[in-house]
Formats: C-alpha cells, sequence, structure tokens
C-alpha cells in the first residue's frame, strides 16, 4: 500500500510539474504575439487547433508553439507564421531534423540567406529569392510530415504525445489541490518552528524532556507531511476508500477531506 500511494503521488507530481510547464509556453507564446503580431486578436483558438493537427503528425505542443512564435517575429503575421510551421513540419521529416532546426531554416528562407540555406538544402538554386526558395521547400518536402506519422515510428511518437497530453490535464486538475497543500504546509512548518522555539529546542537545550519534545515533533512533521500528501490528492479513484480501510476507525479521511474543501 506504501508503495501505491508513494507511486500515485510521484505520478501527480509528475503531471503537475507538467501542467506548470505548459502553461508557461503558452504564456511565452502569447507574449510573442501580443509583441510581433499587431492584427492579433488575442484569441488562441486557431492555433490550439492548430497545434492539435501537429500533435497528429507527433510533434509537441511546445516544440510547436516555439516555431509559430519565431516565425511571428519574421512575419509579423499569426497566420502566415502558422502556414510556415507548416512547411517547417514537412522540412523536418524529409531532412530528419527537429522542428526548431527547421523553423531555423525556414526563417533563412524568409531572411534572404540563400548561400548558408544551400549548404544543408542544395536543391535550392544559387540565386533564388527568398520566395523561390520557401516554393522549392515546399515542392521537394510536401507532405512528409504525414508520411512520417503513418509509419511506426511515427505512431509510436504520437501515441506518446497523447499520454503526455493526458498528463498535463491529470495535473491542471491538480495544480489547485497542490497550491491549497503547499500553502498549509508552509503553516505547519511555522507552527512548529514556533513550537520547537519555545521549547527551546532552537537554542541547544539538551535536558531530556526537551529533547524527548524534540523527538516527538520530528515524529509529527514527519506526519503531517505524508497526511499532506494524502490529503491533497485524495481526488485519485479508490485512494481514499483504500487509506481509510487501511487506518481504520480512528481516522476518517474522507471526512477529513470533506471539512477541508469546505473551509
Amino acid at each position: 500500500m506504501t508503495t501505491a500511494v508513494s507511486s500515485a503521488v510521484d505520478a501527480i507530481g509528475d503531471a503537475t510539474r507538467a501542467a506548470i510547464e505548459d502553461e508557461a509556453s503558452i504564456r511565452r507564446l502569447t507574449q510573442t504575439l501580443q509583441e510581433n503580431a499587431p492584427a492579433w486578436t488575442g484569441s488562441l483558438t486557431a492555433i490550439d487547433a492548430f497545434i492539435k493537427s501537429g500533435q497528429q503528425l507527433a510533434f509537441t505542443d511546445d516544440a510547436i508553439r516555439e516555431a509559430v512564435g519565431k516565425l511571428t517575429v519574421s512575419t509579423g503575421d499569426v497566420g502566415r507564421a502558422m502556414d510556415l510551421t507548416r512547411l517547417s513540419m514537412d522540412l523536418a521529416r524529409l531532412k530528419g531534423i527537429d522542428l526548431a532546426t527547421a523553423t531555423d531554416y525556414i526563417n533563412k528562407a524568409l531572411g534572404g540567406q540563400i548561400g548558408a540555406l544551400r549548404r544543408v538544402l542544395p536543391f535550392i538554386e544559387a540565386n533564388a529569392t527568398a520566395t523561390e526558395a520557401l516554393a522549392a521547400i515546399q515542392k521537394a518536402a510536401a507532405g512528409q510530415a504525414a508520411s512520417y506519422a503513418d509509419t511506426s515510428l511515427g505512431k509510436i511518437e504520437t501515441a506518446s504525445i497523447r499520454v503526455s497530453e493526458a498528463q498535463e490535464r491529470l495535473g491542471r486538475e491538480a495544480l489547485p489541490l497542490v497550491a491549497d497543500a503547499a500553502d498549509n504546509a508552509a503553516e505547519a512548518v511555522d507552527l512548529l518552528t514556533n513550537a520547537m522555539d519555545a521549547l527551546g529546542i532552537a537554542t541547544g537545550d539538551t535536558t531530556p524532556k526537551v529533547q524527548e519534545g524534540a523527538g516527538h515533533f520530528n515524529d509529527l512533521g514527519t506526519a503531517l507531511g505524508n497526511v499532506f500528501k494524502l490529503i491533497t490528492f485524495s481526488p485519485i479513484p479508490g485512494l481514499i476508500s483504500e487509506l481509510n480501510d487501511l487506518l481504520g476507525p480512528t481516522v476518517d479521511l474522507t471526512e477529513a477531506t470533506s471539512r477541508r474543501r469546505s473551509l
């Protein structure tokens, strides 16, 4: 049972970290669009739909947001940036490179850096304009992302991305509980510290009674940490019922959790 609880807590911890990182990625893209796309209305609906379509081609949401952000800086237009991100996806699969590198190549084409670009994409004509370079990439790479997604490896990567997305959704649900528990844990630590100071523990008092008190407070601190973990992640299906069976009638975690949520 201890192992099961520990595994559940670790899983929720990983999920909340993933959700926090996803929120940070969204904030970075939002700020980039606000600063570089004057016509952008502030809506992420079209971008979210584009990201979902890219995930079906085995690209992560973070990688797609980064590409859209870079290309928005270059073009000043979100729609154009998404079109070029799709081209970057095809180029990435054509060359067997990551999306960030492919996006850098597209940016070189946009900037007319044909000489540097031809060293990695020799099919581009030496005297090509930016428009001609992009057209050459389109011709060479068209359909490569979809073809890759249909391979065994592409399907495995797509499935892995779906698992990661589910983990992020779980993390978003758990975040309010985690934040609440962290606040309560900090308050408990303050109370323990004050109590220990009152007993003289912090000043190094070594009388037997004080040392006995210190031991009790250490035990209490450990117990509090475990309780916070269990209460924080109580939405895990069946966990509270299982814990109640284990702990017996002296502790009813379901009732304790209900009281906590009503505060």
